[in-house]
């Protein structure tokens, strides 16, 4: 008795052919995943700047300066997560302590600044230095 054995399935040259090509798909996309990434590490920048200011104005309203917002737990912890998103932040804090000015260099290489007199912008040419520099005697604005 002679059995008819029909074909199913695939050949091994099929399956490679398959595993070839979703693996260049998937490189393709974890490639394109990398700008997202970064997008997204610097809008987390954003954010943590804007609770910043925030926390910068409650600071402020219970204590009625500046002076030392820059060893306060909720700035230190900002200050960390900004880090932590690959970012570098600073602050200065004028002398008499009614102003302060702070900047982070964010991934794309873009500063986001953001002070006491509520301002935040971001600026290709800005850095550290103009944004802090007359904060020491000066108001400090992040023009």
């Amino acid at each position: 008795m002679k059995k008819n054995m029909e074909k199913k399935g695939f050949t091994l040259i099929e399956l490679l052919v398959v595993i070839t090509i979703i693996g260049i798909l998937a490189s393709i996309v974890l490639v394109s995943l990398g700008g997202a990434r970064k997008r997204a590490k610097d809008a987390r920048i954003i954010v943590d700047m804007g609770q910043l200011r925030s926390t910068g104005e409650i600071f402020y309203g219970d204590k009625g300066t500046y002076t030392s917002l820059d060893a306060d737990p909720d700035e230190d912890r900002l200050a960390t997560d900004i880090a932590d998103q690959g970012g570098t932040y600073a602050i200065q804090i004028n002398d008499d302590g009614k102003a302060y000015c702070a900047t982070a260099l964010m991934n794309s290489g873009e500063y986001w600044c953001v002070d006491s007199g509520l301002k935040s912008e971001q600026d290709a040419d800005k850095t550290l230095t103009n944004c802090v520099s007359t904060c020491k005697t000066a108001t400090c604005k992040c023009d």
